[in-house]
């Protein structure tokens, strides 16, 4: 059987970037896991400046890429000394 033509990799200098503090939370549904990132976002327009936490990104994955993202993640982390200890997470 014949393999697909292998995709060509572009890189976008104006891709989107974020900056997530935190994971708030994940859900799985009709075959994919769902992300959503948060960050504190502080109130400026109050005088004792409450912080609050905002939903900056939500990720949509195949269950598939899902779990390539999580083994590789832990793989780079554990490679540079940072992998997770077990419990530590959601």
């Amino acid at each position: 059987m014949s393999q697909p033509p292998q995709a060509i990799y572009i890189d976008d200098l104006h891709a989107p970037q974020v900056f997530a503090d935190e994971v708030s939370g994940y859900w799985v549904n009709a075959g994919c896991v769902h992300i959503t990132f948060d960050a504190s976002r502080v109130d400026h327009s109050s005088d004792k400046c409450p912080v609050h936490r905002a939903a900056v990104l939500r990720v949509t994955l195949p269950i598939p890429i899902a779990q390539v993202l999580a083994v590789s993640l832990y793989d780079f982390l554990k490679q540079r000394g940072l992998a997770p200890s077990p419990g530590n997470g959601h």
